[in-house]
């Protein structure tokens, strides 16, 4: 165990070394981004996903800090507030907040007590649940209201999140991603997703 969580230790120094920034504070700019293609018998189909600011840098960090981590802790790769349909018209949360430097100890007592080592033992995307408050490194929620998703989904209309297959947001810089479902992630479908978006929450 000693040498689990010293290894826990090093792989931490070596994620966080990277500065930690400083949350944006002017209007994030809506933008639609190319991340792979379809190819058909008409030709080669672009899939997008939606972004509120630029997530290129936090993408990039997610998929270091992915790689680095044991899979029992891979949650914490991605540092962000996820929200997921759960096709009710709810949405369920799970926040797995990696740890600023100054918190790497307390973050491996987290994860090393029994409740937490057992949430994540048994944590399932798709299962609704409840755990830990706002603020901590883990917190989930079952069921949130379309109106209760953070500023600015909270304006967008049913039939626009309808279209969607999961939002985060990054923890770092309040900066979204909002993967599509398919066939909504085609370029021309995304598109019309886009123009919906701009219409109903603009910016930030």
């Amino acid at each position: 165990m000693k040498k689990f969580l010293t290894f826990l230790v090093i792989v931490f120094a070596i994620v966080l070394c990277v500065a930690q920034e400083v949350r944006a504070e002017k209007p994030l700019a809506l933008m639609m981004k190319v991340e792979g293609t379809r190819h058909t018998e008409n030709g080669a189909i672009n899939l997008c996903v939606i972004t509120l600011g630029d997530t290129a840098w936090q993408d990039a960090k997610a998929d270091m800090r992915s790689k680095s981590m044991p899979g029992n802790i891979g949650p914490f790769a991605l540092n962000a507030a996820q929200y997921a349909p759960n096709g009710d018209g709810t949405w369920r949360m799970w926040n797995f907040r990696s740890p600023m430097p100054e918190q790497t100890m307390q973050w491996i007592e987290c994860i090393g007590s029994t409740e937490v080592s057992e949430f994540l033992e048994n944590f399932d995307r798709k299962t609704p649940q409840d755990f830990g408050k706002p603020g901590d490194f883990i917190h989930a929620r079952g069921h949130i209201a379309a109106s209760e998703l953070p500023e600015p989904f909270n304006k967008a209309s049913a039939a626009t999140l309808a279209s969607a297959l999961s939002l985060f947001r990054y923890n770092e810089d309040g900066t979204w991603r909002m993967e599509l479902r398919d066939p909504y992630w085609e370029e021309e479908k995304a598109q019309v997703i886009f123009n919906a978006l701009s219409a109903e929450i603009g910016g930030k």
